[in-house]
């Protein structure tokens, strides 16, 4: 009579159908975290484009609400006296939008990430103006873009 040896262990077939099903299942998993961080990181930099935004136009509407008096309007541009006295100029030039007091030459950057100012001006009846000692009522269209 013969003995039989019992063999312990995984035959080859086995072993490369093993390998191959956890490729596939690291794969998929890669797949699935890497949109997963993607999705993360573009979340990260809108949330900073939604504060940046945010804060620049509470800033531009509170300083146009206690204006005292409208000097000068264009359609992306505007300077007028503020509550203090104080001539102030907000305009958009490329991509920034942007703030200065008195003269003019110090510009304060509030966004970097402004696609358009588009400022109507309207008077007592709700016409469009352009004679800033009629206006009575601004339209302010500002769009941010991710650069």
């Amino acid at each position: 009579m013969m003995n039989k040896v019992q063999q312990k262990g995984f035959t080859m077939i086995e072993m490369v159908i093993v390998i191959t099903l956890s490729s596939i299942l690291m794969a998929s998993a890669a797949m699935i975290f890497s949109k997963g961080m993607t999705s993360y990181f573009t979340a990260q930099r809108l949330n900073g484009l939604s504060i940046e935004a945010e804060q620049a136009t509470l800033l531009f509407h509170r300083e146009l609400r206690t204006a005292q008096k409208i000097l000068f309007i264009e359609a992306s541009s505007i300077t007028f006296v503020n509550h203090n006295g104080t001539s102030v100029i907000y305009n958009h030039n490329g991509t920034v939008f942007r703030r200065s007091e008195n003269n003019g030459s110090n510009y304060y950057t509030l966004s970097t990430h402004v696609s358009s100012l588009n400022l109507t001006y309207f008077d007592d009846n709700l016409a469009t103006t352009v004679v800033s000692s009629n206006v009575r009522l601004i339209n302010i269209d500002l769009n941010f873009v991710e650069n």
